[in-house]
Formats: C-alpha cells, sequence, structure tokens
C-alpha cells in the first residue's frame, strides 16, 4: 500500500532521469550514476514493463548540491588539502 501511494506521489509531483537531466543542463546517464550515488536520497528505482526506471521527487532536486568538478585535492604529511594538478 505504502508503495503505490509513494509512486502516486512521483508521478505527480516526481521527475525521471530525463527530466531531471534537461532541469540540471546534464546528461541523463549522470543522473542515473548521482541516483546509484545516493545524491537525491528520496529516489527510487521502479519496474516498468520497458525496463526500470529512476524517479526523482521534486524536493531532492530542490536541494541538490552539485558534485564539484575534477579530481579531489590530496592530503599533505600536515593535512592540509593541497589541489589537485
Amino acid at each position: 500500500m505504502f508503495v503505490s501511494n509513494w509512486l502516486q506521489f512521483v508521478f505527480m509531483n516526481g521527475f525521471t532521469t530525463a527530466e531531471v537531466a534537461a532541469r540540471l543542463g546534464v546528461a541523463q546517464p549522470t543522473v542515473k550514476l548521482w541516483c546509484q550515488q545516493g545524491r537525491f536520497p528520496s529516489a527510487r528505482l521502479h519496474s516498468t514493463p520497458r525496463g526500470p526506471i529512476w524517479l526523482i521527487p521534486e524536493v531532492d532536486i530542490k536541494h541538490f548540491i552539485r558534485p564539484k568538478r575534477g579530481r579531489p585535492g590530496t592530503l599533505n604529511k600536515k593535512s592540509k588539502v593541497v589541489k589537485g594538478p
């Protein structure tokens, strides 16, 4: 019962990875990766006859913080962050 209510809510107020990609200006595979990494906490993978799709509620998009680009910095011996090359 809970799952169907959640799906109904998402279909009315949520978005697919393609829609989120268009809103954020990134590629759809990037949004799928972010879903797999848990960057959208309420996103759920839903099975359909055409295959699984991610459904992302609008609240997750509103609170989304885009990850920084590039390689993360490394720590030196004094535990200070040193920028990458």
